[in-house]
């Protein structure tokens, strides 16, 4: 087919330059990055004026068309395991959002939450879904237009009954559910600005202006926390990064007791991420191991001193991530590019090496109760993702 002879609409050089400490630096299409500015809106009404007409007169579309819906199919997820009842994602071929479902024990599925179906422009999506231990209550955290403000609702898993929320501000927000179901910690900003997050405990039902504040006052404003929970609901671990820096830093927070956090890690040049197991707290940690190492937490007083090494850096392969089943650490690390799964046992020792379909990226679930068992969703360059049960 050949090219007509285009002439694309002109795009104005505008006479911007900002001084960096003395040095120049033009930037003379300043103007686009206003989305209301009249020039921007003309020139890509031009665009579209331009592009449409050939785009039309395109042959072959519905073959082309055929051909990607069959050569890109639809994707889904591991599922995250709650008493007989599996929650996983699924998108079908076509579809631009994933759907929330839950499996229950008979096989039968159920649409939890629909973005497509709240909001048929394709505009809201799905930021948080989380699910109580006993499967019975959800989080469901939404945004729109892209802003990422999610706000976050409860919702009953048998009857869709909305219980709470929403609770607005919950942008990149963790969640921790405690045992009964009914609390949860989750992070939230003081105002609508950007910043300023705190940790929160909160009782489904309850007015969120009476939330306990947890942890976050007087740090840097910019400051992102991680939660994760015991299983018996005992210990809280918050994790405290400042923006983007690859470190963080790690406090422990007994639920029962209350009161200030246990400092675990602070001030170090690591990442660190808490696994509570059968009693026992552990932390996959870069510290003085850049390409990580799982530890044991002898005396959270004592700090990394006190620390135990149970599963030691490898010479090569980089830890991507860690979960926890019954059988120890299913561990996901990457060697020149490549996945590799390893299972090894928590008290250390010999590790065995989970078989893939091929040379290709994986990524690993765990059992949130540590269960038998885990789940890999395996892709490479020719297979689309496919989820496997170890």
């Amino acid at each position: 087919m050949a090219l007509p002879d285009l002439r694309y609409p002109a795009a104005p050089r505008a006479d911007v330059v900002d001084d960096y400490h003395g040095t120049l630096v033009p930037d003379p299409y300043r103007w686009m990055e206003d989305a209301d500015h009249p020039d921007l809106k003309q020139w890509l009404a031009d665009q579209d004026a331009l592009c449409q007409p050939w785009l039309a007169a395109l042959p072959h579309k519905a073959a082309w068309r055929d051909a990607q819906a069959r050569l890109l199919p639809g994707a889904i997820s591991a599922p995250a395991v709650r008493g007989d009842r599996l929650f996983l994602h699924r998108r079908e071929p076509g579809e631009q959002h994933a759907k929330f479902l839950v499996r229950e024990g008979d096989g039968t599925e159920r649409v939890l939450f629909d973005p497509t179906l709240v909001d048929p422009s394709g505009l809201t999506t799905l930021d948080v879904a989380t699910v109580s231990p006993d499967g019975a209550r959800a989080i469901i955290g939404v945004s729109s237009g892209g802003d990422e403000d999610t706000a976050i609702s409860v919702y009953d898993v048998e009857t869709l009954e909305l219980l709470d929320g929403p609770i607005d501000r919950t942008r990149y927000t963790a969640v921790a559910w405690l045992p009964s179901g009914t609390e949860f910690f989750y992070v939230r900003r003081l105002t609508p600005e950007s910043f300023n997050r705190r940790v929160f405990r909160h009782v489904i039902g309850q007015p969120i202006d009476s939330d306990l504040l947890v942890f976050g006052e007087g740090r840097d404003p910019s400051t992102y926390y991680g939660l994760d929970i015991s299983l018996d609901g005992a210990s809280l671990a918050i994790t405290a990064a400042v923006g983007t820096e690859p470190r963080n830093d790690v406090y422990l927070y007994d639920v029962e007791a209350g009161g200030a956090p246990v400092v675990l890690a602070v001030g170090l040049d690591a990442q660190h991420s808490v696994h509570f197991v059968h009693g026992r707290t552990f932390v996959s940690t870069t510290l003085d191991a850049p390409k990580g190492r799982l530890v044991e937490v002898l005396d959270a007083a004592a700090g990394p001193d006190a620390w135990r090494t149970v599963v030691p850096e490898h010479a090569t392969a980089v830890i991507d991530d860690v979960a926890t089943v019954e059988q120890g650490f299913l561990i996901s690390r990457s060697d020149h590019a490549v996945s590799e799964v390893i299972i090894a046992p928590y008290d250390g020792g010999d590790v065995q090496t989970v078989g893939l379909p091929g040379a290709g990226t994986a990524m690993i679930a765990g059992r949130y109760d540590h269960g038998s068992g885990g789940y890999i969703t395996y892709t490479d360059f020719v297979s689309a993702p496919t989820v496997y049960a170890v």
